[in-house]
């Protein structure tokens, strides 16, 4: 569910931010970029825990039509990457006839009522929202 993993990152900064502080730069647009974000086959990114300065941070190349800064950044993550068939610890949101949405994170999850176990499955109270066994 949860892991670490190195991973890489083009930055773009532009040219009025190059300048004394440029490595805080640096990392603060790519925590504002990275962390929150789903990563395609890779997962959502809960949070980016290390950068180094003077070895993750590579020499940045200056884009001539723009005149924007690129820089490959390496850094590491903790990811949430849910597998097919993994239980997870969910909060229920909204219940219906047709079965219920819950959170698990970052997460929305929707459990079909055909999924419920038989004595649940035509147990749905419309009065009250919410299923009955």
């Amino acid at each position: 569910m949860f892991f670490y993993k190195k991973l890489r990152h083009e930055v773009l900064i532009s040219p009025e931010y190059l300048g004394p502080k440029l490595k805080q730069t640096i990392r603060r647009r790519l925590i504002d970029e990275i962390e929150g974000s789903c990563i395609n086959k890779i997962g959502y990114v809960v949070c980016v825990t290390d950068i180094n300065d003077t070895t993750d941070i590579e020499a940045g190349l200056i884009e001539y039509e723009t005149g924007h800064t690129s820089f490959m950044v390496t850094y590491g993550a903790v990811l949430f990457r849910p597998f097919k068939n993994e239980v997870l610890d969910a909060t229920v949101t909204t219940v219906n006839q047709l079965g219920f949405f819950c959170k698990a994170g970052p997460l929305q999850v929707f459990v079909s009522r055909y999924n419920l176990p038989g004595d649940i499955r035509e147990g749905f109270d419309p009065n009250q929202d919410m299923w009955v066994s």
